[in-house]
C-alpha cells in the first residue's frame, strides 16, 4: 500500500484578519509557537512520506521557503484561482494516482492539532480501514455549539471509537448546531480525509462529472518544472469555486470516521482562535508589545507598535502591520461584514 500525503494551502483566512490577510494567510503565520501552521503539518505528517503541497500560484514562493526552513522536501502544486477544495482533491488524486499511490491522506495546512501520538494513531487506524470502506476521516467531539464547522452523523459502530458515517452537513444554523451539540452521534468533520484514490475519482466522476472533466483537464495542460506542476489560468475559467464536502462527501454514507482522541481546532475564526489562546489564561491575555491597567477579560496583541489599553471589559485589541482591530468580543462574527466593506473600499 503506497500513502501520498496532500496539504491544502491555498485558503485566504480572511477571518483572522488582521492577522491573516490576502498575502500571507494563516497557514504562513506563527499563530500558535514557534513554527507557522504549515510547518507544523508538514513535520506532523512527516512520518506519510513526501508530501504533495497544493496552494495558489501567489503562494508558490513562501510555500517553498517555509518548506525549506525546516527541511522538509516537498512536491507542488499551483492553482491560478482559489476555487475551494473539491478540485484540489480531485487534482491531487489524479496525480498521486499518475505516480502509482494506492491511498491518499488529504490534509488541511492551517488547523491547530495537540498531541501528535494521538493524531498519528488516529490516521494509521484509518489507513487499516480504508481498502474496506473506500474513504476514512476522522471525526471530532463537540464541546461547543458551533455554526462554523462542519459535521458528521455517524451511525452503525464498527468498534470502540470507529463508526460508520450516516451524512454530512456543511455549516449548520445555530438551532441545528444545538441540537447537534446535544446528541452524541455527531462530530466536527475535521477535514482530514484518507482514501482509496480510485474509489474516490470514481466517485467524483459519477458524482460531479463536470467538475471532474475540468479538473481533468486542468491536471492534463499543467506545465512541469521540477517538482512543481503549475496548472494554466485558462483550465480554471469555467470551475465553480464549490467544498469536498459539498461537491462529493453530502451525497455519500457508510464510510468509516474514526474519532479523534486529541485536541483540534480549524482556526477559521477569531472564535476558534482565542479559545486556544485563552485556554491558560486567568483573566486576560496579552502578547507582544502590550501594556494594560483595569482591564478584564481581554484578548490584546501586538506585534507593531507599543498598544496600551485602559478600563475595557471583554474586547479584542489586535494591531498587525496589516490594520488595528478593536472590536467587542462577544461581537467578533461580525467581521464578516467588516471584511465585505473593506473589500468595497
Amino acid at each position: 500500500m503506497k500513502v501520498k500525503p496532500v496539504i491544502m494551502a491555498g485558503g485566504n483566512g480572511k477571518r483572522l484578519w488582521p492577522v491573516s490577510s490576502g498575502n500571507k494567510p494563516k497557514q504562513f503565520k506563527k499563530i500558535c509557537g514557534n513554527l507557522t501552521l504549515l510547518q507544523q503539518t508538514l513535520i506532523r505528517n512527516k512520518f506519510l512520506g513526501q508530501p504533495l503541497i497544493i496552494t495558489s500560484k501567489k503562494y508558490e514562493l513562501i510555500t517553498k521557503k517555509q518548506a525549506a526552513e525546516i527541511n522538509i522536501e516537498i512536491e507542488l502544486i499551483t492553482e491560478p484561482l482559489q476555487k475551494n477544495t473539491a478540485i484540489c482533491a480531485i487534482i491531487t488524486a489524479l496525480l498521486a494516482k499518475m505516480q502509482g499511490f494506492d491511498i491518499l491522506v488529504l490534509l488541511p495546512s492551517d488547523h491547530y492539532i495537540e498531541n501528535n501520538k494521538n493524531y498519528l494513531s488516529a490516521v494509521m487506524k484509518a489507513l487499516n480501514y480504508v481498502k474496506k470502506y473506500g474513504i476514512c476521516t476522522i471525526g471530532v467531539s463537540i464541546n461547543a455549539i458551533n455554526t462554523e464547522y462542519g459535521y458528521i452523523k455517524t451511525g452503525v459502530s464498527i468498534e470502540e471509537d470507529i463508526y460508520k458515517t450516516d451524512y454530512f452537513v456543511e455549516k449548520p444554523t445555530f438551532e441545528k448546531a444545538k441540537e447537534y451539540f446535544q446528541n452524541s452521534e455527531y462530530f466536527w468533520n475535521s477535514g482530514i480525509f484518507i482514501y482509496d484514490i480510485n474509489f474516490f475519482l470514481n466517485l467524483a466522476m459519477n458524482i460531479q462529472p463536470k467538475l471532474f472533466s475540468i479538473a481533468e483537464n486542468a491536471f492534463n495542460t499543467a506545465l512541469a518544472s521540477g517538482n512543481t506542476l503549475a496548472i494554466e489560468d485558462d483550465a480554471y475559467n469555467d470551475i465553480k469555486a464549490i467544498s469536498l464536502d459539498n461537491a462529493i462527501m453530502e451525497y455519500i454514507s457508510d464510510i468509516a470516521m474514526i474519532k479523534a482522541d486529541f485536541s483540534w481546532s480549524d482556526l477559521g475564526t477569531w472564535y476558534s482562535l482565542l479559545q486556544i489562546k485563552q485556554q491558560n489564561m486567568g483573566d486576560n491575555y496579552c502578547e507582544g508589545n502590550v501594556v494594560i491597567i483595569n482591564t478584564t477579560n481581554s484578548f490584546i496583541s501586538s506585534n507593531n507598535k507599543l498598544t496600551t489599553v485602559i478600563g475595557l471589559d471583554n474586547v479584542m485589541v489586535v494591531d498587525t502591520m496589516n490594520g488595528l482591530l478593536v472590536a467587542d468580543k462577544s461581537r467578533i462574527g461580525e467581521i464578516k461584514e467588516l471584511m465585505i466593506k473593506l473589500g468595497e473600499n
